[in-house]
């Protein structure tokens, strides 16, 4: 896209109240070129985005819908299972249920 970038020369450009129609116009089509350059672009890379999303969700690394868990949780987890079946995890995890 940056080949079809038009670089002003101070020296040949008008001033806002010397532009013709003809002036303007040509602005506007090639706005409207480099508008459409990016909206092209922008299409590639959603199609991409969108090929990446499926490809995780596919590949088992989306973490749609599992729970994040922090590393504090991790630890906890841990040693909850580490503890299970010994007698000791009510004493060192004790629940809330009564």
């Amino acid at each position: 896209m940056a080949d079809t970038e038009i670089q002003p020369n101070p020296e040949t450009e008008k001033k806002p109240d010397e532009l013709t129609s003809s002036d303007l116009i040509l602005r506007a089509t090639q706005a409207a070129e480099r508008l459409e350059a990016g909206n092209k672009e922008l299409s590639r890379l959603i199609g991409i985005q969108a090929k990446m999303q499926v490809e995780n969700t596919l590949s088992g690394k989306a973490v749609a819908g599992k729970p994040i868990m922090t590393d504090e949780e991790k630890s906890i987890a841990s040693a909850k299972k580490q503890l299970e079946g010994t007698g000791l995890e009510d004493y060192a995890f004790p629940s809330d249920k009564k």
